[in-house]
């Protein structure tokens, strides 16, 4: 292995095109010797393979230039249905990852404290041996439910394994750790969706987002940029329009025609004052509502009870005037928005993370998606779209012993058990306390997979507090990071272009769709899928864990599970833009498109070109969609109704209060705006503090790449390290100018950047973009910058317990450095 110059590598191979942006950056890439002789060679032959991204959850198609077989450049896959050839700046910067000079190249076994950075090599048959005699001592012990898993998401061929190999040991304790995963929440309980629908951008006229940063901070970003790019030259009736409602100037305000500044956490008041206009106005579309939905009208139960629905509250409660009061907007632009929303159809309100990160967030998306119920754009052009299910094929049920199902009836560590929130989603401060208490139970091993939870999350300090008190961590990082310091043993997973792996399912697209992503060239280092580690741990373990797993590889159960794509006759593999009304042509007429005589035919062009998907999928009727018991879109919450009538101690207003509910009555449990909470004195902590993201530096390991480090503050005109957002006046108050030192202070601790003046920022607002402030990570992301997530206070929403990262009050003084 050498060390090498990016530039002089691709240099020698012939590809400075690729590095000519970075001439002024110094970054080395460990390349193998074979590589390095073959570019000696001089330019060879250039081939390209396709695979799929992996560094976020969105799933993009990719397609690796490589010269000689060795990776020089990474576009997107323009056959790639998600993506259409578009790449961003993580995706583009993937090959940093692959060469990077920090990467673990063998398991390890820590050598001294935790943190220490010590470590001693281990063989794979030692490792392997290590964990799975630890995890056969807790099971001969019947203790199988000391066993947890962390990881980002339940999605995927290996979430898939993970979760089989849970369940035949005997534990509960999969815990998917994202920060977005409760995301569908406000969709369950309006429609019954369990997961994210589409936003169908493209084909709107209106688009009114509150508090989603769709074109920098999406689900699936590019998926949403292409959309947005088609709507601007729609052929639905002219040129769509975009309105920004936040408190932040993002990439999507700056693209917006409107920018409305508003107060943290009082997007669902905006939402509400919009649906006035609608209502007051009878811009709604009665027939749709009076036929699809519940809880609009007033009503009068079997009792004879009277209970009021969403129209009286609203009317009663969000005229235009009283929602300027709390917003901070002016009551005619309030009217504006409304009346755009109801004139132009269709028209699309985008509820989002910017406006579901505070103490009151589900129930702002909750009032943000009632706009699209008020104009019956559900399972329309330019509405939501529910997503369509992928023909994979099942794995057999698991067959668990006496050891495993005495384990599966135990409590996970991460349940609610104290009920604290009643539409309880979010697990991860019930996992910190019951980890940190010992109950129900002791959990004595942990594995993190494909996740950095002692950075990345929101609630990363108190994280690692219960990481100290697992007795046994196993990581398959592929470079060190602040999660894998608290590991004892690290299996280290090949780098993404090196790996079969699978995305399908993408949160927010509509049409059925199945990625599949090829290993681009040989594995560097004695690393080795983590699927295929999970097989080894089961055979080791023996028993019923062992017969779960019949697969050989996890590349037999890859195409096993895609076998179900072949035997449906559905869709089509990738191929191009006039696929899609082939497709339709066919499907139309009762026809299917059988193109391969066997699946080893079907395999090899599905590999070749990445993907598969069936865009064929008509138009729903809504009644068909509809997952709710009643069949019908309810405004009424039920679930939170069953729960406040659940206690046998407490009335149902004592259990609204002490779930933070400060809304009474019926209209407690309709979408309702509620006072968001901030925590720290209002006297001493001045300002709200607002953390964003940013498409450069997804989920944080963007700081991994010294491309993407010089990328983060592009906009922002702040390179390689962090900054800080501050309005004008708010900075004059502290003789604070433009490039200045600024320490930003809450109640847990602080945090120093440069300031950068946003005349669009709401005054009374700080914002700190995350991405920034590895402790760990390789010598790129160490010490770079600031993680704003470490002076968050640990408050949640008060409905499920979603972190609400716009809960935090802070202070800001001029600072002379950082730290």
């Amino acid at each position: 292995m050498r060390e090498i110059r990016r530039r002089d590598f691709l240099k020698i191979l012939g590809a400075t095109a690729a590095g000519a942006a970075l001439q002024d950056l110094d970054i080395l890439w460990a390349v193998p010797d074979r590589m390095v002789e073959e570019a000696l060679r001089g330019p060879g032959i250039e081939t390209f393979k396709n695979t799929v991204c992996q560094l976020c959850p969105a799933g993009c198609g990719i397609r690796v230039r490589l010269i000689d077989g060795v990776p020089v450049h990474i576009d997107g896959n323009p056959m790639h249905p998600i993506n259409h050839g578009g790449i961003c700046p993580h995706g583009a910067a993937g090959l940093d990852f692959l060469y990077h000079p920090d990467r673990i190249r063998q398991p390890l076994i820590r050598s001294g404290e935790r943190g220490s950075g010590k470590w001693d090599p281990l063989s794979w048959e030692e490792a392997l041996a290590k964990v799975s005699q630890r995890l056969a001592e807790l099971r001969r012990a019947g203790t199988p439910e000391q066993v947890a898993f962390v990881v980002p998401e339940k999605r995927g061929l290996l979430a898939d394994m993970i979760s089989r190999f849970m369940e035949a040991f005997g534990s509960r304790n999969l815990l998917a750790i994202d920060e977005g995963q409760n995301d569908f929440v406000p969709f369950e309980l309006l429609f019954g969706w369990k997961a994210i629908p589409e936003y169908d951008i493209e084909h709107t006229r209106f688009l009114l987002s509150i508090g989603a940063d769709f074109l920098d901070d999406g689900v699936s970003p590019l998926h949403g940029i292409r959309g947005y790019s088609k709507m601007r030259e729609s052929d639905t009736g002219g040129r769509g329009r975009l309105t920004f409602v936040d408190s932040r100037h993002s990439l999507t305000a700056a693209s917006a025609d409107t920018f409305l500044p508003i107060k943290p956490g009082t997007h669902g008041a905006f939402a509400l004052g919009v649906a006035y206009v609608i209502i007051k106005e009878r811009y709604y579309d009665t027939a749709f509502v009076d036929r699809h939905v519940d809880g609009f009208e007033s009503w009068v139960d079997e009792s004879g009870a009277r209970h009021r629905g969403f129209k009286e509250y609203v009317l009663e409660n969000f005229y235009p005037e009283r929602v300027a009061r709390i917003v901070g907007v002016s009551a005619r632009k309030i009217v504006d928005v409304g009346r755009d929303f109801g004139r132009l159809r269709p028209a699309l309100a985008m509820s989002g993370r910017h406006g579901s990160n505070g103490t009151n967030g589900l129930f702002n998306a909750l009032c943000v998606e009632a706009l699209n119920v008020l104009v019956g754009n559900i399972e329309r052009k330019g509405g939501l779209r529910v997503q369509r299910a992928t023909p994979y094929e099942s794995m057999p049920p698991v067959e668990a012993d006496d050891i495993a199902r005495r384990g599966l009836q135990k409590p996970a560590v991460f349940e609610d058990a104290d009920d604290r929130y009643p539409l309880y989603a979010d697990a991860t401060l019930a996992f910190c306390d019951h980890i940190e208490s010992s109950t129900p139970y002791a959990v004595d091993t942990l594995f993190i997979h494909g996740c950095n939870p002692a950075f990345d999350h929101p609630y990363a300090k108190r994280l690692r507090r219960a990481l100290a008190k697992i007795p046994f961590i196993v990581s398959f990082a592929t470079m060190a990071d602040e999660s894998s310091e608290y590991a004892d043993v690290i299996l280290p997973e090949h780098a993404y272009l090196e790996r079969w792996m699978d995305s399908g399912s993408t949160p927010g697209v509509r049409f059925a769709h199945a990625s599949v992503g090829q290993p681009v060239v040989k594995p560097f280092y004695d690393t080795r899928q983590a699927g295929d580690v999970l097989i080894d741990l089961a055979k080791g373990v023996g028993g019923s864990v062992a017969r779960a797993f019949s697969d050989t590889s996890f590349f037999t159960a890859l195409q096993n599970k895609l076998n179900g794509i072949f035997a449906s006759g559905e869709g089509a593999v990738i191929s191009g833009s006039f696929e899609e009304a082939w497709i339709k042509f066919l499907k139309e007429r009762g026809w299917q498109n059988l193109v391969y005589e066997s699946f080893e035919d079907f395999w090899r062009v599905l590999v070749e070109r990445g993907g598969w998907w069936d865009p064929a999928s008509d138009e729903i009727p809504v009644e068909k969609v509809l997952q709710t018991k009643s069949s019908k879109i309810t405004f009424v919450l039920e679930p939170l109704m069953a729960k406040a009538a659940g206690g046998a101690q407490q009335s149902a207003e004592d259990r609204l209060n002490a779930w933070g509910i400060r809304e009474s009555g019926d209209a407690a449990f309709l979408p309702h705006f509620e006072e968001p909470r901030f925590e720290g004195d209002q006297k001493e902590y001045p300002y709200h503090l607002v953390v964003f993201g940013l498409l450069s530096n997804r989920r944080g390991t963007g700081s991994f790449s010294p491309l993407l480090q010089e990328m983060f503050g592009y906009y922002q005109r702040v390179y390689s390290g962090s900054w800080i957002e501050i309005n004008p006046h708010t900075a004059h108050n502290h003789h604070i100018e433009q490039g200045d030192m600024v320490r930003v202070s809450s109640a847990l601790g602080s945090v120093s950047a440069r300031a950068v003046l946003s005349e669009m920022l709401e005054p009374g607002t700080i914002a700190i973009p995350f991405g920034m402030g590895h402790t760990s990570g390789g010598r790129y992301a160490k010490g770079v910058g600031v993680n704003p997530y470490e002076i968050l206070s640990e408050v949640s929403d008060t409905l499920c317990g979603k972190p609400a990262k716009l809960a935090t009050r802070v202070k800001i003084q001029k600072s002379e450095r950082i730290g």
